[in-house]
């Protein structure tokens, strides 16, 4: 099996298992919650934007202490994003290869009748 099949084959896979997770009870909730994790970088930011403008940038004085202000923000919060997301996509992938595997059906060819 060259690369591209293997990786045609494990795409297909995980898209069978985010259908068949998206169908169980509760399963939609997980998904969205997965989902929210990995785009957590860019909600922080959006947040941390609003906090600053209207707390903290204000109070400070130079042009110096607002850059250090901002930059310390956006550090922190980036980086407590990013660890939030390498978690999801953790999960995500531990459900994945934890996923219970049902064995495939034997299908029976039809049978003709002769006359």
């Amino acid at each position: 099996m060259d690369p591209e099949e293997k990786a045609r084959a494990h795409l297909t896979n995980f898209q069978k298992f985010l259908i068949q997770t998206s169908r169980h009870r509760g399963g939609n909730v997980g998904l969205v919650l997965l989902y929210l994790a990995f785009g957590l970088p860019f909600f922080f930011n959006v947040a941390v934007l609003v906090i600053v403008t209207f707390t903290i940038y204000p109070l400070t004085s130079g042009v110096t202490e607002k850059m250090a202000v901002l930059g310390f923000l956006f550090l922190i919060l980036n980086a407590i994003a990013y660890q939030v997301r390498g978690v999801a996509n953790s999960v995500l992938t531990v459900m994945f290869l934890t996923r219970r595997r049902r064995r495939p059906r034997k299908v029976e060819p039809p049978t003709v009748e002769l006359k």
